[in-house]
């Protein structure tokens, strides 16, 4: 399952969100085993996980963090949750107090996230993107050097990389 995209719709006045079909079409058949989770996620969005992946973030904090920050995100992440139901046309609820504490508006950005669904008040997304943009030039310019560097051509790819950034062979 590989969520992408990003979609913007409004929240109606029963604080009803549509989820585009796209990502529906692609969530099916985790819908069909396990469900879907409506929780606080990472800067204040709001996250949709199929609950297999849900189970897992919950899995992977207990065994990978200190035991009292484990039990703290656990707590807050199962306190901030809910599951939530598809209707016939595809919107689901987000019930206020999850609206307030990820500050949604009418209009909300839903942008596929490989295994989840962050949804945005548009106008936080779009300042997070150009917060993000040159982080992520910086990423892709690496990548694709890294890649050219994975190719038949290293010496000229090494040049490459000895001309754009020294330090970027201490990395590894």
């Amino acid at each position: 399952m590989q969520l992408r995209g990003e979609y913007e719709h409004t929240l109606d006045e029963k604080g009803r969100l549509f989820l585009a079909s796209r990502l529906r079409n692609n969530l099916a058949e985790e819908i069909e085993k396990s469900g879907l989770i409506l929780s606080m996620g990472p800067d204040g969005v709001l996250c949709m996980y199929p609950g297999s992946v849900f189970e897992k973030v919950v899995l992977k904090a207990s065994e990978t963090m200190d035991p009292g920050k484990a039990s703290a995100y656990i707590r807050f992440l199962y306190g901030s949750s809910i599951d939530i139901q598809l209707d016939n046309q595809g919107r689901f609820c987000i019930p206020e107090t999850l609206r307030a504490k990820a500050r949604l508006g009418a209009m909300i950005t839903i942008v596929g996230v490989r295994d989840r669904v962050e949804i945005w008040n548009t106008a936080d997304w779009q300042q997070n993107q150009q917060q993000d943009f040159d982080q992520f030039n910086e990423v892709a310019n690496y990548t694709r050097l890294a890649m050219l560097k994975d190719d038949a051509d290293k010496k000229a790819a090494d040049e490459v990389f000895d001309k754009t950034d020294k330090s970027y062979s201490d990395r590894g």
